[in-house]
């Protein structure tokens, strides 16, 4: 079922000419074979979480499967990636506010190398 959702997305996106990939004919997918809602994928995905548990597969359902329920609660199927940084000057002026604060001098006055140092230690 989520092949067929990610086949079905990527065939509405080649069709917009917004997909990295052409996708031509994906047969016939109805409603009933794709993901269309939350409730729907989490139902099966807390449904391989038991099946996980009950059989003793503890690290499976603790590892990958949690993260992807987390995510599906937060975001519903909008699970694409999203690009959140901002310009790098905000950051600098946010981190020397930082480190004047604890006494540690300008962060935007250092080198690349301080900076990168102080960061990896931090």
């Amino acid at each position: 079922k989520i092949d067929n959702t990610i086949l079905w997305a990527d065939q509405g996106l080649s069709q917009l000419g917004l997909g990295d990939v052409a996708v031509t004919n994906i047969g016939s997918v109805t409603t009933e074979d794709i993901y269309l809602d939350r409730e729907t994928i989490m139902k099966d995905l807390l449904a391989i979480d038991r099946s996980l548990r009950e059989t003793g597969n503890m690290i499976a359902a603790d590892g990958i499967l949690v993260d992807i329920v987390r995510r599906v609660q937060t975001f519903g199927l909008t699970l694409v990636p999203l690009d959140i940084r901002q310009e790098s000057d905000r950051h600098t002026e946010a981190v020397d506010s930082i480190t004047r604060h604890l006494g540690l001098g300008s962060y935007a006055q250092w080198d690349e190398e301080t900076r990168i140092s102080w960061l990896q230690k931090e």
